[in-house]
């Protein structure tokens, strides 16, 4: 049997009653703690929830979720996908990993950290609108607009990178570049600690991947100073192997031991010409002279030789006129725009420039030809395959565009093919020759040329018969015909 009455009701059965009451009971002693409004099956229509108090919820719950997006786009993108693409710029370009679109990586990781990370610094501003006050985070707040202001100014600074050329801003500009990208990582990583300050779960997120993160850093750190040593001991190893060619060229004025030399360097030519199922007339040989007189150039000139190769202009211009006009002269050294002309005009028996490496030169020297009159000038792109800075040359995705410029918007060019210088003790490795290979491949699909009319440029004295089994049809060889060079003072370029 139930009763009921205004605000309460009772209902009864054998056993027991129960009564149910709606009424606000308040100052009673045994009522402990604050008020609190029933909600569900015990909640009465007698007392809504003030519309204040449900709009301050909402928004509770609104700065909640805005918050957590915020911390998890900076986690992502600032936090993660920065440091990310700074182990890519310094462990995959040549050691102790080998990755030929290392730039491709670094430019993804850095511009999509900065877009999550931009987006990230928009909510956290957004949400400290909305809350009205930031007391308590006002250190987060500065920190993480001078990481927007810093991580900005390092994006552009990417349209403000010198030319390789200009070596000189180029050094000043790559310190920039580091100091500020590791101040970002540091200034980051404290911001984010300020900002989950009283969030532990998240705080040992961050740290474990700060540790996955540092741990990987080291270790291929490691590997790095191994291979560094590594490639010393393979380039003194090197040397050792070259000191009899060396002792030789030295004498060679006197008894003709460069020719002698030279007819070794054929042979071993002709076999590695042979194990590529090639003759060996398909695999020219440019002797490169550097800092060597001109009477020994004379001995490799008596012994049948004539194709001769330089590395600075001045000393092609002193030596050119000293040695017959049936010379082919190659160009492999970096050119300067302000040294076109006295090139061409220097030497008139020029074959071959062998390092054009941007748009600027092949203009310079598609004009220069030009106006002196001179048939059309053969030239190879180089393509910088190893990822050094010190190393001149088109990066290798960029090799067909300026292979297109130079086949078809420099009427006195004659683009003839591509070349490569190898990695510090100036030896490639597979890599280096396989790039240069898969880069001939698709300036020839673009031109719509023959890999046949498309010459490969590389191997020199260390590497030269592991070039020609990969492809090659250029050699430049040195110090293995005419020994060790001898450096007595800086030769100007």
């Amino acid at each position: 049997m139930c009763h009921m009455g205004a605000e309460t009701s009772s209902c009864s059965d054998r056993d027991s009653l129960i009564t149910y009451s709606g009424s606000r009971l308040q100052g009673h002693v045994w009522q402990m703690g604050s008020y609190r409004r029933p909600s569900g099956a015990d909640a009465t229509t007698t007392n809504p929830t003030p519309p204040g108090r449900r709009n301050t919820y909402y928004r509770h719950h609104q700065r909640r979720h805005l918050s957590n997006a915020h911390g998890v786009l900076s986690i992502v993108g600032w936090g993660t996908l920065l440091p990310i693409g700074a182990i890519t710029a310094r462990y995959l370009r040549k050691f102790p990993i080998t990755c030929d679109r290392w730039h491709c990586y670094h430019i993804c990781c850095q511009c999509a950290g900065y877009v999550l990370g931009a987006i990230g610094w928009c909510i956290g501003v957004w949400v400290a609108k909305i809350a009205k006050q930031q007391s308590g985070s006002n250190s987060h707040s500065v920190l993480g607009t001078i990481i927007f202001v810093l991580s900005t100014i390092q994006m552009l600074s990417m349209c403000w990178q010198p030319r390789k050329d200009n070596e000189e801003c180029r050094k000043w500009w790559d310190i920039f570049h580091r100091i500020l990208g590791y101040a970002l990582i540091f200034l980051v990583a404290a911001n984010i600690f300020v900002g989950i300050n009283t969030q532990s779960k998240w705080k040992w997120v961050y740290v474990t991947l700060l540790g996955a993160l540092a741990l990987t850093s080291l270790a291929l750190e490691n590997d790095l100073e191994q291979a560094k040593r590594d490639n010393e001991d393979k380039g003194r190893d090197a040397s050792l192997e070259d000191k009899p060619d060396s002792g030789m060229a030295t004498s060679a004025a006197m008894d003709g031991v460069a020719a002698a030399a030279l007819r070794s360097l054929l042979h071993r030519v002709q076999l590695a010409a042979e194990r590529s199922g090639r003759a060996s007339n398909a695999i020219r040989v440019v002797a490169v002279s550097k800092t060597k007189p001109v009477s020994l150039l004379r001995q490799v000139y008596d012994a049948g030789h004539r194709c001769f190769g330089e590395n600075y202009v001045q000393e092609l211009v002193e030596k050119a006129p000293q040695l017959p006009e049936d010379v082919e002269w190659h160009f492999i050294g970096n050119l300067q725009s302000n040294k076109v002309k006295p090139l061409l005009t220097g030497v008139p028996n020029l074959a071959m420039v062998e390092s054009v490496d941007d748009e600027k030169i092949a203009n310079h020297l598609d004009r220069a030809v030009a106006s002196i009159g001179r048939k059309p000038l053969k030239v190879l792109i180089q393509v910088n395959t190893s990822g050094e800075t010190s190393k001149s040359g088109v990066e290798p995705s960029g090799c067909v565009e300026l292979a297109k410029h130079v086949s078809l918007g420099c009427p006195n060019l004659d683009f003839c093919g591509l070349m490569t210088i190898g990695m510090l003790d100036y030896t490639s490795t597979p890599e280096n020759f396989k790039t240069l290979a898969e880069c001939r491949s698709e300036v020839c699909k673009a031109l719509g040329i023959s890999e046949e009319q498309c010459e490969l440029s590389m191997g020199m004295s260390g590497d030269f018969e592991l070039a020609i089994e990969m492809g090659s049809t250029n050699v430049r060889i040195g110090s293995t015909i005419f020994g060790a060079r001898e450096y007595a003072k800086k030769q100007p370029n």
